[in-house]
C-alpha cells in the first residue's frame, strides 16, 4: 500500500535512497509510490538517450487529478500540462522572458524585490511540503482527503487548499494592480502584463480555450557563509575585475570564472527537488533493452547524476574548484 515511501522517508529528502537503489539494482529500476510504479533513470547516458534524443516520447506528465484540482483548480501553466497546451505556454514563457531581457542588463534593472521575496517564501514552503513522503502518500490515495489520519490524509489535503488560496490571492493582487494602468499598445513591463495582453488578444479573436489563466540564491549564501575561503576568493576576483566603483552586470560574466564556478557548484549540490518531475510515455518505448508500454511513468532522477562520485568526487562536499580547469578557466562538465 505504501510502496517505497517508507524508504524515502527514512532517507529524507530522498537522495540517499535513490543512490542506495542504484547500487543495488543498477542504473534503471522501478519503485512504487503507493500503488503507482515508476521507472527511475539514474545515469546521464540513459537520460540523454531518452529525454534528449527521443524527447517527444516522454512529454506526458503523471496526473493526479484530485491533487491538481485541489491545488490549481485544473490543468494550467507549464509543469502540469501536456501536448499543445504545454508547448503553447512554454513557447510564450520563453519568448516573453527573452523580450523582457532575461540574461542581459535590461532585466537586472527591473525592481520587483518585495514581490519576489513574498512569492519565493510561499514557493519554498510549498516545495518542502509537497515533496514530503507523507504528502506523496496522501496524493496517491485521493480517498484519504476524507479521512483524518494524523499527519496523513485530510490534514495534507487541507494544506493543499491553504497553499492554493495563498497563491491565488497573490496572483489576483498582481492582476488587479496591472489592470489599473493596462495599455494594450505599450511595451510590456513584466511577465504578468505580457500574459494579460496575450489573453485579451486571444479572447478578442474568439479563443477562450487556450488556458491563459523563482531558491538557488539562498543556498549560495548558506554555502559561502560556511566556506569562508570560497567567499574570500569570490571577493578577490570581483575586486580585481570590477572594483568598487560600479555594479556587477551580466557583461562581466565571462571575466568571473570563479564566481561562475561557485554558482555551478551551488546548483549541483543544492538540487532543489528531491524527486524530479514524473513524466509518462506517450507511446511504447525501449530503454536499455527493456520495453515500456505507453503511459509508463518515467523519472530522470537528476540527483543521482549530480552526486555521482565518478564525475564529482566527494560529491556531497561544496567544492567550486571542480568547475575550474588547470588554466584557471571555467570548465565545462558535460554531465552537469
Amino acid at each position: 500500500m505504501v510502496g517505497n515511501l517508507m524508504t524515502l522517508a527514512k532517507y529524507e529528502p530522498g537522495y540517499e535512497a535513490f543512490e542506495l537503489w542504484k547500487r543495488q539494482y543498477g542504473p534503471m529500476y522501478t519503485i512504487w509510490l503507493g500503488s503507482k510504479p515508476m521507472v527511475i533513470l539514474t545515469t546521464y547516458e540513459l537520460m540523454k538517450n531518452t529525454y534528449i534524443k527521443d524527447g517527444d516520447a516522454y512529454i506526458g506528465k503523471l496526473h493526479i487529478k484530485e491533487g491538481t484540482m485541489a491545488f490549481r483548480d485544473g490543468d494550467y501553466g507549464i509543469v502540469d500540462t501536456v501536448g499543445d497546451q504545454w508547448r503553447e505556454h512554454r513557447r510564450f514563457a520563453l519568448q516573453t522572458f527573452r523580450d523582457l531581457g532575461l540574461g542581459n542588463n535590461i532585466l537586472q534593472e527591473r525592481k520587483t524585490i518585495d514581490e519576489f521575496r513574498s512569492l519565493k517564501k510561499m514557493l519554498n514552503q510549498a516545495m518542502k511540503e509537497f515533496q514530503h513522503p507523507l504528502m506523496l502518500f496522501s496524493l496517491m490515495y485521493p480517498w484519504t482527503r476524507h479521512v483524518s489520519l494524523g499527519p496523513l490524509g485530510k490534514s495534507k489535503w487541507d494544506l493543499l487548499t491553504q497553499y492554493k488560496l495563498k497563491f491565488f490571492a497573490f496572483f489576483e493582487k498582481q492582476i488587479q494592480a496591472h489592470n489599473v494602468n493596462f495599455d494594450e499598445d505599450s511595451e510590456s513591463r513584466d511577465y504578468v502584463e505580457a500574459y494579460l495582453k496575450e489573453k485579451k488578444k486571444r479572447e478578442d479573436a474568439g479563443d477562450y480555450k487556450s488556458y491563459w489563466q523563482f531558491e538557488n540564491v539562498c543556498w549560495l549564501v548558506v554555502y559561502i557563509l560556511n566556506h569562508l575561503h570560497v567567499q574570500a576568493k569570490m571577493q578577490e576576483e570581483m575586486d580585481r575585475v570590477i572594483g568598487s566603483k560600479r555594479q556587477i552586470t551580466m557583461s562581466d560574466k565571462n571575466a568571473l570564472p570563479y564566481v561562475n564556478a561557485v554558482i555551478n557548484e551551488t546548483q549541483r549540490l543544492a538540487n532543489l527537488l528531491p524527486m524530479n518531475l514524473m513524466h509518462e510515455t506517450v507511446r511504447d518505448v525501449e530503454i536499455n533493452g527493456y520495453k515500456l508500454e505507453k503511459g509508463t511513468t518515467v523519472v530522470a532522477q537528476i540527483s543521482t547524476v549530480m552526486y555521482d562520485e565518478e564525475t564529482f568526487p566527494d560529491a556531497y562536499s561544496f567544492k567550486p574548484e571542480r568547475f575550474i580547469d588547470e588554466n584557471g578557466h571555467l570548465k565545462k562538465v558535460c554531465k552537469f
